[in-house]
């Protein structure tokens, strides 16, 4: 290249076809076009990275938050079982108690005799309860049982 055109500020290339001559204010309105364009993709990428960090956290804090209510749910079931259990033992001891009555009353009835006899009962049914009696009662009072702990007889079986 010669020194005038280094002075002028202009390159000189050459290519088969055509001899192109590039000047100092044109490369330089070429590099701020490109140093523009990497700013602007700098800055999308920027903001995406940003929303894909921002949505991340948020999306840690959502599963912290699910983890928490995952582990009272998990208590509460347990306490529930728990409450079930007892429910279920007082129930069953509410009905061997009734259980224990009945006998006790049949056993009364049974040998109940102004004769001394033990085979009054039979000779008197009016004091006699029958099986079906029994069970009558029975249901009865787990019925009267269930309601009176808030239970219906379907979340008892």
């Amino acid at each position: 290249m010669s020194e005038e055109m280094k002075e002028q500020g202009t390159l000189t290339g050459t290519s088969k076809d055509t001899d192109a001559v590039i000047s100092s204010e044109e490369l330089a309105s070429i590099e701020k076009e490109v140093l523009a364009k990497d700013k602007d993709r700098e800055a999308e990428l920027t903001k995406e990275v940003e929303t894909k960090v921002r949505k991340d956290m948020q999306a840690e804090t959502r599963l912290k938050e699910l983890e928490t209510e995952k582990a009272k749910l998990e208590l509460l079931v347990k306490e529930q079982a728990k409450e079930k259990q007892t429910l279920n033992e007082d129930f069953r001891k509410e009905i061997d108690l009734i259980k224990e009555k009945i006998g006790s009353s049949k056993r009364m009835v049974d040998t109940d005799s102004p004769f001394g006899s033990p085979n009054h009962a039979q000779e008197n049914p009016t004091k006699t309860l029958d099986s079906e009696k029994v069970r009558e009662i029975d249901e009865e009072s787990k019925t009267a049982f269930l309601k009176s702990q808030g239970i219906t007889e379907k979340e008892w079986i």
